[in-house]
């Protein structure tokens, strides 16, 4: 029984209109000129609205390959992360930590899906025809490699620093330390 023969049936062609609906309102947004204004009080509430909803993706992705195929996979967070840091990297303007380059952040969001999309692909080639425990211990090494690189290469990635090294220097008071 494949995880196909699980959905019920019909529910794909209103899946598949909600959606591309949802795509393109998302699309008509990023489009739009308009620009809302919120109050400075309202912000934390954006900020953690979106952090739900990067987490809820994650969350998703995990119900994908364990609830449904029974796989252990324990690399989504490094895909996630070489995702979020190549991000990071290239959006961030005048940081005080790792590397900071000043592109557009669509731009930057595009090269950090295809880094983590290209990383993925490597794994799964390689681990293509692994099950159970085996496939758990290959994406664990995958996860625990790229967390050594990322915290050995300080100068470079920040990693300690976290995403506080993406900031705007001017932000930031005078009063408060920069780490290094």
């Amino acid at each position: 029984m494949s995880a196909l023969d699980r959905l019920p049936s019909g529910d794909g062609d209103r899946a598949l209109i909600a959606g591309t609906l949802c795509l393109l309102v998302g699309g008509l947004f990023a489009v739009t000129p308009l620009q809302a204004q919120l109050p400075g009080a309202l912000y934390v509430f954006v900020e953690v609205g979106i952090t739900f909803v990067i987490f809820g993706m994650l969350v998703l992705g995990l119900d994908l390959q364990y609830g449904h195929t029974g796989l252990v996979n324990f690399g989504h967070v490094v895909f996630f992360a070489v995702g979020a840091y190549a991000t990071a990297m290239l959006a961030a303007q005048d940081s005080f930590a790792g590397i900071s380059l000043g592109y557009p952040w669509p731009l930057a969001l595009v090269v950090g899906v295809i880094a983590a999309a290209l990383l993925g692909l490597v794994v799964s080639a390689t681990s293509i025809r692994l099950r159970d425990d085996f496939l758990a211990i290959v994406t664990l090494a995958t996860a625990e490699i790229f967390h050594s690189v990322f915290v050995n290469f300080e100068g470079i990635l920040a990693a300690t620093s976290g995403s506080s090294a993406c900031r705007d220097r001017s932000r930031r008071s005078p009063a408060t330390p920069t780490p290094g």
